[in-house]
């Protein structure tokens, strides 16, 4: 298990062209790519791959290894919209970088793959307005990452979005 392992299966373009065709009613086409910044954090944009809108999820990555674990550390852009399609990503600052509290997700290795999710239900998560816990599951390969992002009502426990059918499976470009 390594940081440099992991970072080289995590950094390209990825989509679910696959997953979308034979499931449309079930999965949207998204497209997610991640570039190496400067400072060796990783910088990553999610966007609905038909639509012509801007990406909808922007996010930086701290990349660690603690104690025979990969930890994923989550951070939103302030001003994010200046760099948004990857331009000037070069310049983000660490003073642009809000930690995401509670949000890390913790990877192990078995065998080719690296597994995390994230742990406890105290990633909170403001969508259409309600306050969410969030729900991370992902599978890392060499040439597929698979992940599965889910927000919960805190007092019912009711999922309120994101997939009712599973992990999406993203294909290395």
């Amino acid at each position: 298990m390594s940081v440099e392992e992991f970072k080289r299966w995590l950094l390209g373009s990825f989509n679910n062209r696959m997953q979308a065709f034979s499931f449309p009613s079930q999965y949207a086409q998204i497209s997610l790519k991640h570039v190496l910044l400067p400072n060796g954090m990783i910088y990553g944009e999610q966007k609905y791959t038909v639509r012509k809108e801007p990406p909808y999820r922007q996010f930086a990555l701290d990349v660690n290894l603690i104690n025979g674990k990969i930890i994923v550390t989550s951070y939103k852009i302030e001003d994010g919209e200046k760099h948004l399609q990857f331009k000037d990503v070069d310049k983000i600052t660490d003073d642009q970088l809000v930690k995401n509290d509670n949000c890390d997700c913790i990877f192990i290795k078995k065998g080719e793959e690296y597994v995390g999710q994230i742990m406890g239900c105290e990633c909170w998560v403001y969508r259409n307005g309600k306050k969410s816990f969030l729900y991370t599951a992902s599978i890392l390969s060499r040439n597929t990452y698979k992940v599965i992002d889910r927000g919960y009502c805190p007092e019912t426990k009711k999922q309120l979005w994101g997939s009712e059918y599973g992990m999406f499976e993203f294909n290395k470009e």
